[in-house]
């Protein structure tokens, strides 16, 4: 059984982005000059370069999310404390996984925690929220997205924009699905009509100017895409504004998210314990499919390649551990969190993931639990085939070894065709796929760290940089170089 964690004190910095620590269960003090004594449904919002220390009380359970600075530019430059209430906790938790891992629904925007929780604020101008999508990661995408952003009535097409930034059209579009799940014309048409808020507060401003003056060609296509994107039409959105505004009214409601999923063939050099918390999920690990239920967990074993889909409204909370820390069964069905290690299994999900927990806390406890599916003593306990479980782990010992897929069959007594066929069973991939696969991993890894594109080439065995370079950017949609530092 898992305990519920001692009461602990905790450090907490904001770094460059916002801090939003939510009181999920319990109490919990946040001193960031002054105290602020929280309990469940009430969070406090950090800016930019502000630190707090956490006295969490037994029993509680402190979800914190950051939040890039650059998606919010209007943003408080003082703590401020909400109350959105507990029925704000799944949508809360939702917004917490997309922010630490990439399973996210399309669209998915960071700002829209603070936008709500001013609204629940009390009344808010949408002049001064300034909502925006998902900003893109890449840079050229993203400087292309700030420029939108401050001129979104601009006229250049896709192929200008892309030439302005010296990167290609097609990797500017890829850059935009991949990064924000939205393409670049759905991108800049949501931020046209993000802009067009503002201008509908003014009585006197007519549909027909506000869509010319946001960059639509014809009110008419600019009354659809508000329809689709806010369920009202404009005039009927203004109309309503009165009402909304009034003093001491709250929204409805967290808002409903959508279906999400993971960027397609998710691969990873760690091994991740998946809790659907709320809804469902569809777990692929290599060839196997599993329907994952609310309130059950499923290994995502590391290195094997992966799909995850998730239903509306679903919420799934990682916990994180090294290869060298487990090494699970994947064999193994998903299997149902025992009711009463509910409240502790949230309590260590922070833990895991954000270092919210008690000093010298062990991250193994909960692998460790009966009701976890299987964990093996020893790495080739996770593989059906020992040979396979052989070459694997010679492979992640080095990935410099430079054995041919015929050297590693026969160094296990196989042919190459069987141990491709091993190897597809296991991991959907063959032996030189598989490879590329965890080299390609690694090396992300290492350029993030500030290696060059050269010694992170070596370093997982690429004998050629141009290899290297063509294998990153067919796998990742951007090359080396913008993966560096980042």
């Amino acid at each position: 059984m898992l305990d519920d964690l001692t009461p602990f004190r905790v450090a907490m910095a904001s770094g460059g982005g916002y801090l939003l620590l939510w009181c999920h269960t319990g109490r919990v003090s946040v001193q960031c000059g002054e105290v602020e004594r929280l309990t469940a449904g009430q969070c406090v919002l950090l800016p930019p370069g502000k630190d707090a220390t956490l006295a969490v009380a037994p029993g509680a359970v402190v979800v914190p999310v950051r939040i890039d600075a650059g998606e919010v530019p209007d943003g408080p430059h003082t703590p401020q404390v909400f109350t959105p209430g507990e029925e704000y906790n799944d949508w809360l938790l939702h917004h917490f996984t997309a922010s630490i891992a990439p399973i996210r629904e399309p669209g998915y925007r960071q700002a829209e925690i603070i936008e709500w929780l001013r609204g629940s604020a009390g009344p808010v101008a949408v002049s001064t929220m300034s909502p925006m999508p998902l900003m893109p990661r890449n840079p050229q995408a993203r400087q292309v997205a700030r420029a939108l952003v401050k001129d979104p009535v601009s006229d250049r097409t896709a192929a200008q924009w892309a030439s302005s930034v010296q990167v290609g059209e097609r990797t500017l579009h890829r850059a935009f699905v991949v990064e924000t799940g939205l393409t670049f014309a759905a991108w800049r048409r949501r931020v046209r009509l993000d802009a067009a808020l503002p201008l509908l507060r003014d009585p006197g401003t007519s549909v027909s100017q506000i869509a010319e003056a946001v960059g639509f060609r014809t009110s008419t296509g600019f009354i659809r895409a508000f329809r689709t994107r806010f369920g009202l039409t404009p005039t009927a959105w203004r109309d309503g504004q009165d009402a909304a505004d009034a003093p001491g009214v709250l929204p409805s409601g967290p808002p409903v998210w959508s279906a999400a999923s993971a960027p397609p063939s998710l691969d990873h050099g760690f091994h991740l314990l998946l809790w659907v918390y709320r809804g469902s999920m569809q777990l692929t690990v290599g060839n196997r499919i599993l329907d994952v239920a609310e309130g059950e967990v499923a290994w995502m074993p590391a290195y094997r390649g992966h799909g995850v889909q998730l239903g509306v409204g679903a919420v799934v909370l990682p916990l994180t551990f090294t290869v060298a820390e487990v090494t699970p069964d994947e064999r193994c069905s998903p299997v149902t969190v025992p009711e009463y290690e509910v409240p502790a299994l949230l309590q260590h999900v922070m833990a895991n993931q954000c270092g919210v927990g008690p000093t010298g806390y062990d991250r193994t406890v909960v692998p460790r639990q009966a009701w976890v599916p299987g964990v093996a003593a020893d790495k080739s306990c996770s593989w059906a085939s020992a040979q396979v479980a052989t070459v694997a782990d010679a492979i992640l010992g080095d990935l410099r070894d430079q054995r041919t897929p015929a050297q590693w069959a026969a160094s296990v007594g196989l042919t190459v065709r069987t141990l491709n066929a091993r190897f597809r069973d296991e991991t959907g991939m063959t032996l030189l796929q598989w490879r590329t696969t965890v080299r390609l991993q690694a090396a992300v890894r290492m350029l993030s760290s500030g290696m060059t594109a050269s010694e992170a080439a070596h370093a997982v065995g690429y004998r050629h940089l141009s290899q290297f370079s063509r294998d990153v950017t067919t796998r990742f949609g951007v090359g080396p170089r913008e993966l560096q530092g980042a």
